[in-house]
């Protein structure tokens, strides 16, 4: 690697006379005659480098310093080179922990291997780290790189000898299949598809029994989906406390950012206002004045969970509930 300055010139200070060299050798095998080569810049400013490797050794990836020196706490040396016959290793992911995916083919299957913030092989990852996702192309269809969704879901992306193409790949199918509960006006929705069943509280809801429950109580609520006889899922538990809280729909006071992190934006298109911020069981948190237009409220500090927002506007109490994640 080479490291310049904004105005073009070799940073001196990075590596030696600005160049960083590993003993990580680009591949000469047939079908891939050039090293291909994919660097990422960590938040810390560390630097991850994959390539294709050479020979056995052909899931490469290193580490660098910032000054452009191995990362002796990375892999065995800085260098984290595994061995997976017949495959090539290209392209990578790093997702926010530290760990990283990165992309590869195995004959006509491509392969995803996963490693840990230290570049040690995550055997608890598909099978002994590795992915494959299979065709029936004779041509071959090699992952050259990929992506992470939101959802959880990876892109891998790469060719095959006369197209292009992309696939999904989910890396925990247990957690894809969990039902999911969240609120829509006035009722709870599940996703998934299957034979769903309703609880509050532990306790079974008669004929509750569609992806959807309008409720008539607080609580703790979940739902089973179950596909077969051998094959069913529980939710995780949703809270329930807003039945009974009036929703401000129409409102002179407007939450913008709801569930929300460190600020809560709130918009009072009256006047001057007071507000209380109170705990799930009434307890007083916070208390201010809510000035025309926007207002931030400071939830910096706040513990994650529900609260509930008090206002008064022109002599009208109304109380929102709050999610802080």
């Amino acid at each position: 690697m080479a490291k310049f300055l904004y105005n073009g010139d070799v940073d001196s200070t990075f590596g030696v006379n600005g160049l960083a060299e590993t003993t990580i050798y680009g591949s000469l095998t047939t079908g891939f005659p050039t090293t291909r080569l994919h660097a990422i810049l960590q938040s810390d400013g560390k630097i991850l480098v994959s390539s294709i490797g050479d020979g056995e050794i052909n899931f490469s990836m290193a580490r660098f310093l910032p000054n452009g020196s191995l990362d002796n706490t990375f892999g065995t040396d800085g260098l984290s080179l595994i061995s997976a016959p017949n495959a090539k290793g290209e392209g990578m992911v790093l997702l926010t922990d530290g760990s990283t995916y990165q992309f590869g083919s195995n004959g006509a299957n491509g392969l995803v291997l996963k490693r840990d913030l230290n570049g040690q092989v995550a055997n608890t990852f598909g099978t002994n780290g590795f992915i494959t996702t299979q065709n029936s192309d004779p041509n071959g269809r090699r992952l050259h790189s990929g992506a992470l969704l939101p959802d959880g879901r990876l892109i891998g992306y790469g060719a095959s000898q006369y197209s292009l193409y992309i696939t999904s790949m989910n890396t925990d199918a247990a957690a894809d299949a969990l039902p999911v509960i969240s609120i829509e006006g006035n009722q709870l929705t599940s996703t998934g598809t299957g034979a769903f069943q309703w609880y509050v509280d532990g306790q079974l809801i008669d004929g509750a029994v569609t992806n959807t429950f309008i409720p008539t109580q607080n609580g703790v609520y979940t739902v089973t989906m179950v596909l077969s006889a051998e094959c069913g899922y529980t939710s995780a538990p949703y809270t329930l406390l807003n039945v009974g809280v009036r929703e401000q729909e129409g409102s002179q006071v407007l939450i913008m950012n709801n569930p929300t992190t460190d600020q809560l934006v709130v918009l009072n298109n009256s006047g001057v206002a007071r507000y209380e911020m109170l705990s799930i069981d009434g307890k007083c948190i916070n208390t201010g004045l809510l000035h025309g237009g926007r207002n931030e409220i400071d939830m910096n500090g706040t513990a994650s969970g529900i609260y509930l927002l008090r206002t008064d506007v022109a002599n009208e109490i109304a109380t929102q509930r709050i999610i802080k994640q």
